[in-house]
């Protein structure tokens, strides 16, 4: 359940619950990782839920279950990520672990367009870089004396750039 991910991930008050959710989600993609290894790099076709009721799409998505749990982290957590900033750092550190693990890791990432939803992240503006028609303005983080620390989203966003950096030098 999406829903409980993102509670003991992001949202859960006690810091305690958030890393130990963290530790055990990473244990999990980590042995899952290993084992899928051989084919990380192979796609294959999965029906998804349609916005029309009843019927289902085709998406191409990662063999691997890891790479496409990631993704999911991803595309839809940074929404949750920007609602409870204060508590984000768990969420951010169990992603630049995944992108730590190599460059297959973080090409996955990349065809997320990963590099560019940081970077709207951290511009922490009300408008977004990823769709030029936007009706709904996002709230920007932080609020008078509170301000939002980036220093994880930053740490995911350099490592993302780092493999970039040595799969350019190859």
């Amino acid at each position: 359940n999406k829903r409980l991910l993102f509670e003991y991930l992001i949202q859960a008050n006690s810091l305690d619950v958030r890393e130990s959710f963290r530790s055990a989600l990473w244990t999990a993609v980590e042995v899952v990782g290993r084992v899928e290894e051989p084919y990380m790099r192979e796609m294959e076709v999965f029906l998804a839920k349609s916005s029309v009721p009843e019927t289902k799409v085709e998406e191409i998505l990662s063999k691997a279950a890891s790479i496409r749990f990631i993704s999911l982290l991803l595309l839809e957590g940074l929404a949750c990520a920007r609602a409870n900033f204060r508590k984000f750092d768990e969420y951010f550190t169990l992603m630049n672990d995944f992108a730590n693990l190599g460059s297959i890791e973080v090409d996955s990432l990349y065809s997320q367009h990963a590099v560019y939803l940081l970077i709207d992240f951290i511009a922490n503006t009300p408008t977004s870089l990823k769709s030029s028609n936007t009706k709904a303005l996002r709230s920007v983080m932080g609020e008078g004396l509170t301000e939002a620390s980036f220093l994880f989203p930053l740490r995911f966003l350099s490592t993302c750039l780092l493999y970039t950096s040595d799969a350019a030098d190859e």
